[in-house]
């Protein structure tokens, strides 16, 4: 059963990395998707971010810092669809919250594998974000970083996580019984690390959620 969890939740993953990967245009998805875009195009807040309640009508309101790279994607997707930049500066907006978030710090802020990978995707187009998903990637891997202080302190501040150490902070995070979330959350490391050629670290993770 978890080996059929991880590969829908791991194949959802894979669908976000491959930004252009929906070639249907002029169906009914394509359709979705810009009507979608269009929708977080005018919800988006000033910050570049989402509330959980949609729409919100304060837009000076802080978005929860999860809401940014995860939701953010769907703007990529309809950017490449269309090329219609305004789908690209909604998502370049919510690309410089998180770059100047992480800038302050990658040890106070919690990253998140899914602004990672939306980093990487928005780098294929803005080659300049993808310096900020490497940092944060090799952050997380080899140095001091949020997951290393927070939810069990499994990583090391001097080492940072291994992939046992992230399925093992995640874990403790979310609590055992909640093992589609806990998934849900490991699936885009394994995404991010292919992303950003830490393919070794990436099995390792793969192979630990499989068992």
């Amino acid at each position: 059963m978890k080996k059929l969890i991880f590969s829908l939740i791991l194949m959802t993953s894979l669908m976000l990395m491959v930004v252009g990967s929906v070639s249907a245009v002029g169906s009914p998805v394509e359709d979705a998707i810009i009507a979608g875009a269009d929708r977080l195009v005018a919800t988006q807040n000033n910050d570049g971010g989402w509330e959980w309640k949609n729409p919100n009508l304060n837009k000076d309101e802080v978005s929860p810092e999860n809401t940014f790279g995860v939701t953010a994607q769907g703007l990529l997707d309809a950017y490449e669809l269309t090329g219609n930049t305004v789908y690209l500066d909604a998502a370049k907006l919510a690309g410089d919250h998180l770059v100047s978030i992480f800038a302050l710090s990658i040890v106070n802020n919690r990253i998140n594998a899914f602004d990672i990978v939306f980093l990487y995707n928005l780098g294929r187009i803005v080659p300049s974000y993808t310096n900020t998903a490497d940092t944060l990637l090799v952050g997380t891997l080899t140095e001091d970083n949020f997951w290393a202080h927070n939810y069990g302190n499994f990583c090391s501040p001097e080492t940072g996580c291994t992939a046992q150490n992230m399925f093992d902070a995640i874990s403790n995070r979310r609590g055992s019984v909640n093992l589609g979330v806990i998934l849900w959350d490991l699936a885009p490391w394994v995404t991010a690390a292919n992303l950003g050629g830490q393919t070794s670290w990436a099995d390792d993770l793969k192979t630990i959620m499989d068992n």
